[in-house]
C-alpha cells in the first residue's frame, strides 16, 4: 500500500513580509492558538490586501463568522474587476 503526500497548496503573495507573517499566523493556528494567529494573520493580511490564504486562515481561527475577513475578500474581489 502506498501512501501518499499531502497537497501543497503554493503561498502566493507579493509581499515577503505578508508571506513571513503568514507562515507565523498559520504555525500559531496550527499550535491551538487561534487569538495569536488572528493577529499575526490580520498582518499578513495588512500587507498584502488580495492574499486569499491570509484572510482564509485567519477566517478559520476565527471564533464567529462575524469576525472573519472572508467579506473583505469578497468586496476587496469586487473592487479588482
Amino acid at each position: 500500500m502506498s501512501q501518499r503526500s499531502p497537497a501543497k497548496i503554493p503561498v502566493t503573495t507579493s509581499s515577503a513580509e505578508a508571506r513571513t507573517e503568514y507562515l507565523k499566523g498559520r504555525t500559531l493556528g496550527e499550535n491551538f492558538r487561534a487569538h495569536d494567529s488572528r493577529k499575526v494573520l490580520r498582518k499578513a493580511a495588512a500587507k498584502d490586501p488580495t492574499f486569499a490564504l491570509a484572510h482564509y486562515n485567519r477566517a478559520l481561527n476565527s471564533p464567529t463568522a462575524k469576525g472573519s475577513s472572508i467579506r473583505r475578500l469578497r468586496s476587496s474581489r469586487r473592487s479588482m474587476r
